[in-house]
């Protein structure tokens, strides 16, 4: 029940309250119009829910009347912001269905449907809001989408040390491809040895998509004009059964072929990778247009078969 006193909340005053409502996700918006303009009618409005949930509201009203709260789920704590709105707001339902197919270990309800055209565009303008940083501190997200967004912001960091720990301290909550891989922080290329200690730190993070982005910013920044052989010694030396890095691994060897062939075929040759690494990465080599017509026919000849294992 709504705390009778809810309706006193002045625009000059900062008022706490615990409310027990009834929510599902879509209901959401819904509660927060009701509470920020006439509290005591909020209630109605949102017990037609099925999920019990214990919320923490925070309000700090401005002369815009700004809302901010967070939702403590029972058996789930996430934190909801004043962003739900905005980003509801650029919803693709059939994207929405889209996506979860195509990132299979992430819950459908977890995902808005924004494409990543439109969340670029509003990530670069949001970036330069005074909430962006208070956004970037409020983990775990709720919404796939909203994930999306923090790594697209950390992209745009300009600061290495501060880059270096907001990355750190959102890596252990990545858990799917999609979000490690769209982060790419620009400030890094400008900090090479200061990257590459921590690449090969997160490299070796016994956490898949830690791991994965290690491998990531290896395959980004050192296969160029910075490639060193002991970055390819680095990557041969990761060892999981997870697909997700294994197909980075793969996929780093792959792009090393095809920038550094002279380098990288030796780690075919000589089977220093495992069997399953090994194929996929000459499978990926082969599918591309930076790899020579006759670098591929050497490559087929290296395919290790079931029955040929080392």
């Amino acid at each position: 029940m709504l705390s009778s006193h809810a309706s006193t909340i002045s625009h000059h005053a900062m008022t706490a309250m615990v409310v027990s409502l009834h929510l599902v996700p879509d209901t959401l918006p819904i509660a927060i119009v009701a509470l920020s303009a006439n509290l005591p009618s909020a209630s109605p409005s949102v017990r037609a829910g099925t999920k019990n949930v214990v919320a923490v509201c925070v309000f700090r009203v401005t002369i815009l009347s700004e809302l901010i709260f967070c939702c403590t789920f029972v058996h789930q704590t996430v934190i909801m912001t004043p962003l739900y709105p905005r980003l509801l707001a650029l919803r693709d339902r059939q994207y929405a269905e889209f996506q979860a197919r195509l990132v299979p270990g992430v819950a459908p309800d977890s995902i808005i449907g924004i494409r990543v055209p439109l969340l670029r565009a509003f990530a670069k303008d949001f970036a330069r809001e005074a909430d962006c940083s208070r956004f970037l501190s409020l983990l775990p997200h709720r919404y796939y989408d909203e994930n999306m967004l923090h790594a697209l912001l950390l992209s745009q960091l300009k600061d290495m040390d501060e880059c270096v720990a907001r990355v750190e301290e959102f890596l252990p909550y990545v858990d799917n491809w999609a979000v490690c891989d769209i982060m790419s922080p620009k400030v890094f290329g400008r900090h090479p040895a200061r990257l590459m200690d921590k690449a090969v730190e997160w490299s070796r993070s016994p956490h898949v998509y830690t791991c994965r982005f290690g491998l990531a910013m290896l395959m980004t920044h050192f296969l160029d004009s910075r490639f060193s052989p002991s970055v390819l010694d680095t990557a041969a030396a990761v060892e999981s059964d997870e697909y997700y890095v294994r197909m980075m691994e793969a996929w780093f060897f792959a792009t090393a072929l095809a920038k550094q062939w002279d380098a990288a075929i030796p780690y075919l040759q000589q089977r220093r990778l495992g069997v399953w690494v090994h194929n996929k990465t000459i499978q990926k080599a082969c599918e591309s247009y930076r790899i020579t017509a006759g670098q591929k026919a050497v490559l087929r000849t290296m395919k290790i078969k079931a029955n040929d294992h080392k």
